[in-house]
């Protein structure tokens, strides 16, 4: 009887009969994975539980949280008999999971079910390994059990997205690949690269993605039968040639050798002996003159090119502390090599499981640029869930009547809105960690206490997530990826159990920009009728403060405030409709041409935001305040924005943020999204002015304008400043910094009212005549000159201050 142990609670599902043998993984409330069948019982259950972490990571953007499962086939071959005890292990799989019938779940009969998982009728399919083809199968057993998601059970079917002509999984990972080649200052889509590839035409992700730029040069590649090498490539002869390989499914046996360069071809990877040219040895900075066909692999892993490219089927790739027994993929012990034998510049993961975790690290700590396959890979998994979610959606709406054939046309017409969806979810990862990175570089220690709460709560297992207990690596994109898929999973699984959505003034925009722009106009007032609605808007909230907010901004205010993970997600989203911060955002990434200069402004305004909603949410019940304060208030603050600017540029350079300004005036961002971004440090201290503009009953510009004259009275920024610094991140400091921000916000809030309270609005000579008799005047005084002369990056003594 197979049996995987998994730390969180599950329910297990066997079966267990003369020719299958079957695993079924629960990592949460509702499962969803792929299943894939082998017919080598060897380290099956391992690599079930390897690809079971990875799908994990990946479900941070999908609505389900998720699961991996496999079958063995055991006593016999062939299509037909194996897609016979594939039907027989997904009838057992829903014969044992609950359904639902007119909005009410019913548990099997016959079936005791545990009480932490009882209420669960969500079971998805997803296509993999060796399953995928078997997608209508699924279906037609979900259909003919009654099941409720009829063919929304297996996505990828003949009424589903082909991922393969869509090309979404490779897509997505050349999105990732793109990402990190702007850093370098190439275009990944049109610009000559170099590359090396493991996979074949004929594969979905490899082949479409040596399709994406008709500048690639690749030259080399293998599969599990041949070598292709190609040392000096012409781009237009070799796109068209791997074009027709593409179309007509065939592998490296296939390709015309005349169009390859000369000293290349097409060799046997058993070959016991295979002649190298000068050429192709220059290229692999090779001395061979002939290798095996083993060692030939090995030089093409560790060639000195632009880019690896995985998009095949195997585990390539070890640390130099790992063992080939280790690594637990016996077929690939001989071709597989070290991570510190790679030379290329990034990695590119289309397929799963091809580096091993501590490779990866090992790869990325010596200065190599490469996420996880979790990340690579992702927008596959991301387009079934839209897929089965649309799907659901259309049987959830009996007023319309659609028929099948109505709903097939509407799903195929999606088929682009959904693809560029998916895409720009793996682009926003992208970004999100290239903003991780460079925050790890700066507030380490917030990520390290990021990291401590996921395993404190069991979101990370080290045995899966090596290393991970390692401060001096966890800057590292491979170490970032993870904790981002598990934050995102712990942020989501937070807001399920708050019911986030019920509450939020944002979960209909959520719910609204899930589903395609196209059916907004006829279908909307059916999407808060969808039966996963709420994990739709929970899943849209976790991905959306990550990736627009930062990995550690959400649990770092959590460590500063006594407030649940909904509180501060609300006030994050309340920070960035009151400040207009999305449309900067976006503006910032398309017309800052140096990815280091966008990265520097988007953090800052991450920064800025975090500021606003941590003052707010001390301030106020964020939650309460509703959708209608906060228009309101939106229209206010943009008045506020519009006196703030119209001195242009040099009217805001008194603001204490001189290097701030100068990184936008060099940005090349275009004149109105500069003076937006340069107003952004003054917008963001005008959370006490908002609050107090409701709670006093005073008009929001009078709030603001007395909110201006305190913070030129007093140093409350001069204050504040050094406890937001990088040389306050131990847990002494952190406690401290949490009580002084405490103390500084509930200050400026006071003198604002004090200042409210005078009858004119000559607020700055108010605050001159009501504090000049403080006993602490002329201190404050002396502290803001020495604050003002103090050379950047130098901190002040605060302990002799804050009293």
């Amino acid at each position: 009887l197979s049996f995987i142990s998994h730390p969180k609670p599950f329910r297990e599902i066997f079966v267990h009969g003369t020719h299958v043998e079957g695993v079924h993984l629960r990592a949460g409330p509702i499962a969803r994975g792929g299943i894939r069948f082998s017919d080598r019982p060897a380290d099956f259950r391992t690599e079930v539980l390897e690809l079971m972490s990875t799908q994990t990571i990946k479900n941070g953007q999908i609505v389900p949280t998720g699961s991996k499962g496999g079958f063995i086939v055991r006593d016999g071959n062939g299509p037909a008999f194996i897609l016979k005890q594939y039907r027989t292990f997904i009838r057992s799989l829903l014969s044992l999971t609950d359904n639902l019938e007119a909005g009410i779940t019913t548990a099997p009969e016959g079936i005791m079910v545990p009480e932490h998982d009882r209420a669960d009728s969500y079971l998805v399919v997803a296509a993999d390994k060796g399953t995928a083809r078997f997608s209508d199968d699924a279906n037609a057993e979900a259909i003919k059990a009654g099941f409720w998601l009829g063919d929304a059970f297996a996505s990828g079917g003949g009424n589903g997205y082909d991922h393969k002509a869509v090309g979404i999984t490779a897509r997505g990972a050349w999105v990732c690949a793109a990402h990190h080649f702007t850093g370098l200052g190439t275009d990944a889509w049109s610009d000559a690269i170099s590359c090396v590839g493991i996979g074949d035409m004929s594969g979905d992700v490899f082949g479409n993605g040596m399709l994406l730029n008709p500048n690639i040069r690749l030259v080399a590649a293998f599969n599990h039968q041949h070598i292709f090498l190609d040392p000096k490539p012409d781009a237009g002869k070799a796109f068209a040639e791997r074009q027709k390989l593409f179309a007509a499914g065939r592998s490296w046996d296939g390709y015309n050798t005349q169009m390859i360069s000369r000293g290349g071809g097409v060799f046997e990877r058993s070959s016991k002996s295979i002649t190298i040219s000068p050429t192709m040895r220059k290229i692999l900075d090779i001395k061979d003159e002939t290798l095996s066909g083993e060692s030939l692999i090995r030089a093409i892993l560790s060639a000195p090119v632009d880019l690896l490219y995985n998009g095949g089927i195997g585990t390539y790739v070890k640390a130099s502390s790992e063992t080939h027994i280790e690594v637990r993929d016996p077929t690939n012990s001989a071709v597989r090599i070290s991570a510190n034998a790679l030379r290329c510049r990034v990695v590119c993961e289309g397929g799963n499981l091809g580096f091993t975790q501590k490779a990866r690290i090992e790869y990325a700590a010596a200065g190599g640029i490469i996420n996880t396959d979790a990340m690579d890979n992702s927008a596959g998994v991301d387009m079934s869930d839209h897929e089965v979610n649309l799907k659901i959606l259309f049987a959830a709406m009996p007023m319309e009547n659609i028929s099948l054939n109505r709903r097939n046309k509407l799903l195929k017409g999606l088929t682009d809105a959904v693809t560029e969806q998916c895409l720009h979810d793996s682009l926003l990862q992208s970004r999100a960690l290239s903003l991780a990175e460079a925050d790890a570089a700066e507030h380490l220690p917030r990520h390290q206490r990021l990291r401590d709460n996921l395993l404190r709560l069991g979101w990370l297992d080290p045995a899966v997530a090596p290393m991970i207990d390692h401060n001096e690596l966890l800057h590292l994109r491979p170490q970032l990826s993870i904790l981002l898929g598990q934050e995102k999973n712990r942020i989501h699984a937070e807001l399920s159990a708050e019911s986030f959505h019920k509450g939020s003034s944002f979960g209909d925009s959520l719910l609204l920009r899930y589903f395609p722009a196209k059916l907004h106009k006829k279908y909307r007032q059916s999407f808060p009728n969808h039966p996963l609605a709420a994990e739709i808007v929970h899943t849209q909230t976790a991905n959306h403060v990550v990736n627009y907010f930062g990995l550690s901004t959400t649990h770092h205010l959590e460590s500063l405030l006594d407030a649940n993970i909904g509180e501060i997600v609300e006030s994050l989203l309340t920070a960035e409709a009151l400040l207009d911060a999305e449309a900067l955002r976006e503006a910032i990434w398309n017309q800052t041409g140096d990815m280091a200069v966008a990265v520097s402004l988007q953090r800052r305004l991450q920064q800025l935001l975090g500021l606003f909603a941590e003052n707010l949410l001390r301030l106020c019940p964020v939650k309460r305040l509703g959708s209608e304060w906060l228009h309101k208030q939106q229209k206010g603050l943009r008045q506020f924005r519009r006196q703030l600017v119209s001195n242009g540029m040099e009217g805001l350079a008194g603001n204490n943020h001189s290097t701030f300004l100068a990184n936008i005036r060099q940005s090349g961002l275009s004149e109105p999204v500069a003076l937006h971004l340069a107003a952004m440090p003054q917008m963001a201290r005008s959370a006490a002015a908002v609050h107090l503009s409701s709670s006093m009953r005073q008009p929001l510009n009078r709030c603001l304008q007395a909110s201006q004259a305190c913070l030129k009275l007093l140093p409350i920024e001069e204050m504040e400043t050094p406890l937001r610094s990088a040389g306050w991140g131990g847990e002494d400091a952190h406690n401290l910094r949490r009580e002084w921000l405490h103390r500084l916000t509930l200050m400026q809030s006071r003198a604002i009212a004090q200042l409210l309270g005078q009858p004119d609005n000559q607020f700055e000579r108010a605050g001159r005549k009501l504090w000049k008799n403080h006993r602490h005047w002329r201190e404050l005084e002396a502290y803001r000159q020495k604050a003002a002369e103090q050379k950047p990056g130098k901190e002040v003594d605060e302990s002799s201050r804050m009293r």
